[in-house]
């Protein structure tokens, strides 16, 4: 859809499984070992210590992203492994 901010803007090499939307211009994608953040203004990419993310959750105050090898959350601090994998 041309009308939708990042609904038309090639990402390289993106891989995701899941995505969530913030709001137009805020789009977390997740997927094998990367969340990807897409704005306005370009996006990012962050490798992740898990063999899969299945999904992502992107709230005002912190994302989480779920995996193979548990559960992980990004602050400000980062992201970080909260809960291990059984």
């Amino acid at each position: 859809d041309l009308d939708q901010p990042l609904m038309h803007t090639p990402i390289q090499d993106l891989v995701a499984v899941r995505s969530h939307r913030r709001h137009d211009e805020d789009v977390w994608y997740a997927g094998a070992d990367r969340v990807t953040h897409a704005t306005a203004e370009g996006f990012e990419v962050e490798t992740l210590p898990t063999s899969g993310l299945v999904d992502v959750h992107a709230r005002a105050d912190a994302v989480w992203a779920v995996g193979f090898s548990g559960a992980f959350v990004k602050t400000q601090a980062g992201f970080c492994l909260v809960t291990p994998a059984m």
